[in-house]
Formats: C-alpha cells, structure tokens, sequence
C-alpha cells in the first residue's frame, strides 16, 4: 500500500508503460486462442497445417526487423517516444486483420507487426522502468512489465468464450488506442533528459511528477546524483564498442546474455504450449479453448508472478533466482524420467504425472528466472549502454528461440520427447551455478553502487548492503 500511496506518479507512470505488454500479450494469446478455428470445416480463413505453422513463425521476422531500429529511437529521441513507436504496429495488425479476415496475408501481417511491436516493448520497458523507479522499488517496477504480460494473457483467456473474434479484435484495437493516450500522458525517463539532451530543468520537472510527496530539495539531491552516475562511467558516448570496453562492461555483457539465454534455452515457449496441451487432456477436455480450466491455470500463474514482483525487493534478486533454477531443474530432471520410462518402458504413466511436473516448472519460473531476468538486464547495464544492451539481449533471445524450437525438432526426432527435457536439464543446471557464482545482488542499489560492485569479487559485493 506504501509503493501506491507515497509513489503515485512513479506507479501510474509504470502501470501505463506496462500496459503495453499487457496488449501484446493479449494479441498473442488472440492468435493462439482463435488457431484452432482455422482449421475448422467453415474457419475464419482457409489455412492447412502447414500454413498456421508459418504463421506462427513468422512473428520471429518481425522481431528481427526492428532491434536496432529500436535501440537507435531510444538513445535519440528518448525512451518514451521509443515505447509509442509500438502502437502504429499493434493498430496495424489489428486494422489488417479485421478488413481483410478471409485472407491468410492478413494473418502473416498480424504475427509479423506483433513481432515488430513485441521487441520494440520488450526493449524500451525495460530501460524506462527502471529508469523512472527509486532503488527501494525498482524490482517491483520492471517486475510490472512481466506481471502485465501475465495478465494480457489472463484477460484473453477470459473474454474470450465471450466474445466472437471480429468482436474481439475491436476491443483489442480500442485497448490500444487506450494504452496510446494513457502513456502519452506520463513523463520522459529523466536518465534520458539528463545524458542526452542535457534538459536539467526538463528532468527536474519529469522527476517532481515521478516524486509527488518529495520535496525540492530532495529531488535536486537525486537529479544531481544521476548527475554524477554519468560522470563516474568511463564515457557517456554509447557504442557497440562500450558494450566490451572495460572489463566491467564485458562482465555485464557475459551475465546478462548468459542469463537471457538460459531463460530462453530452458524450454519457456515449449514447456507453455505442452503444459496447457496435458492439462486439457488429463480431464478430457473437448474443447480447451471455451474452458474454464485454462483460466485457471494461467490464473494460478498469475499468482505466482505477482508474488516474485512484490518480493524481489525484499528477498532480492539472486536468492529468488536460486529458488527458482533449482525447482525448474528438479522438474526437468523429473520430466526427463517420466517421459524416457514413457518411451522405453511398459511403465504406466498417466498424463497427470507429466502435468504436473510442467506445472511445478511454470511455477518456478514465474517466480524468478521469467520476472527477474529484465530487471537485472536493466540494472547492470549503465544508462548509456542500456539501448545497445537491450538490442543485443533482443537479438539473442529471437536466435535462441530460433534455435531451440529447431534443436526440439531433432532431438525428438532421433531420441524423443525425453532428449529435450535432459537438455533443458542441463541447460537449467548451468544457469543455477553460473547464477550462485557471478550475479552480484542488486536490490536496493543504486546504478553507481551496482556498477561498483561488479568491480569486486561476488563475495565482497553480496556484502555490500544498502
């Protein structure tokens, strides 16, 4: 209730940037939700199996099309206008696919837009969260981004049965176009105003509306502490060359990458397909799409990645970051058991076994390697390298996904479902020790002391409390 009362422009200003994620997380369960009933005998439009595999695809050229695009609109023309860059896509898609509904062009334009608008969220949320946040509640603001990601998902789930889908897609366009205004409304990151247009009176005033309750001099001590945050960094130019400059930026590269791709790497886009597909089986469900189980299902989810976000700045980030590899790496290693007695075995195993070892996974991941992962990004890297970081971690996530939804492919293939949940196993176990012996704790910190921190061993900086 203190965050809400005492931090009103901060959490209004956060709420209306995540929103964002929550209209994309809606456009992309609108897809998976309505796929089914293109394959229908009377379908929305005609589409084999082979096309809605495409279709589904596709979204990974759009996020390709944009990264850099969107990193260069962050550090020139501020991470606000960078976040509105979005909403032409989202409309677009949208506009698309309810003129032209009978065509399949419309659905490949509907992925690729949302992929476009997808990475351009998912590299500015970031950025200005926790930028516009106070140490004290910077994991509960980037936190949001997740949170609102969750509920979009959350939201479809329960419209959805009752609404038809042209309906559907108008009151996901006026979403939208609600979201636009709202964020328009709300302040510029004050980093931004300070490092690159040098507006100090512009941040003040950006700040006074993020600080309701503080006083004048309260936020001139904190605009001249972001003051000297830039002067302590090595060069205030960014550059793909400040990203491996130091040995301190090489460091936050390492962390950040290897995190992203063991979150990546771990089976996410899989794990929540084949969970939600094993949940309606083992209760016989005939048709999942118009059930109450799968809202309560992601409902359960939701639960659970709001209880992260409202303790990571009390827990902290790495001992939630534990927790969560080492339930994600017990439910793989179970998973691997299950299906390989599956294949090689006359052992009985009932789709509740497997169930419900995706479902313990979901839930460890929600609590920590899905929520926490954009909070430390935005955390380690300093803020003129924050645009070029978030562009590189785009990148990696679309060639990772690319890459293990291929590797799934091919193990499946030569050995069976089991090979990938040994994969994942491994994959999960080396984000464990990579997480207890490299990721400094941050809760709390300011840039400056994080940055500090990185200097020394793990051990020395765990010790450094605020």
């Amino acid at each position: 209730m203190a965050f809400l009362v005492f931090n009103s422009g901060q959490c209004l200003a956060a709420v209306s940037a995540s929103l964002f994620m929550m209209v994309c997380g809606s456009c992309f369960v609108w897809y998976q939700q309505a796929s089914p009933k293109l394959l229908v005998p009377d379908p929305i439009v005609l589409m084999t199996q082979i096309k809605m595999t495409w279709t589904l695809s596709v979204l990974e050229f759009g996020v390709l099309l944009s990264p850099f695009l969107a990193g260069m609109i962050t550090d020139c023309w501020g991470r606000k206008t960078a976040l509105l860059f979005a909403t032409p896509a989202l409309v677009g898609s949208w506009i698309i696919t309810m003129f032209r509904k009978n065509n399949i062009n419309a659905f490949y334009s509907l992925r690729i837009l949302l992929g476009y608008a997808l990475n351009f969220i998912y590299t500015v949320s970031p950025i200005y969260l926790s930028e516009i946040a106070a140490p004290n509640h910077r994991g509960k603001v980037c936190g949001l981004m997740h949170l609102m990601w969750n509920f979009g998902y959350l939201s479809e789930c329960l419209v959805k049965p009752l609404l038809k889908a042209v309906d559907n897609m108008h009151l996901n366009l006026i979403l939208t176009i609600i979201v636009f205004f709202v964020y328009l409304a709300q302040p510029e990151s004050p980093y931004y105003l300070i490092m690159v247009r040098k507006c100090n009176q512009q941040a003040f005033e950006a700040l006074k509306r993020l600080r309701p309750t503080q006083t004048d001099e309260a936020t001139v001590e904190e605009l001249a502490q972001i003051g000297n945050e830039f002067e302590s960094e090595n060069s205030n130019q960014a550059s793909w060359w400040s990203l491996v400059a130091t040995p301190v930026d090489r460091k936050i590269l390492m962390i950040t990458q290897v995190l992203t791709t063991v979150r990546y790497a771990s089976g996410t886009i899989l794990i929540s397909y084949l969970g939600e597909k094993l949940i309606t089986n083992i209760l016989n469900i005939s048709n999942p799409i118009d059930n109450h189980y799968l809202l309560l299902f992601n409902g359960f989810i939701m639960l659970v990645t709001t209880t992260s976000v409202f303790t990571v700045d009390f827990i902290g980030r790495v001992p939630l970051l534990i927790i969560s590899q080492i339930g994600i790496t017990a439910s793989h290693l179970v998973s691997t058991v299950i299906f390989w007695l599956h294949d090689h075995s006359d052992t009985d195993i009932s789709d509740i076994f497997p169930a419900t070892s995706l479902m313990i996974y979901l839930s460890f991941f929600s609590l920590g390697l899905g929520p926490l992962t954009h909070i430390i990004q935005t955390e380690l890297f300093p803020s003129h390298n924050r645009g070029y970081g978030s562009v590189i971690t785009m990148v990696n996530m679309t060639l990772t996904c690319l890459v293990s939804n291929r590797l799934f492919i091919v193990l499946n293939s030569l050995f069976g479902l089991y090979a990938n949940f040994m994969f994942f196993t491994v994959v999960s176990l080396f984000g464990l020790v990579f997480t207890c012996l490299y990721l400094p704790e941050t809760k709390c910190k300011t840039f400056t002391q994080i940055r500090a921190c990185l200097s020394l061993p793990k051990l020395s900086c765990d010790e450094n409390k605020c």
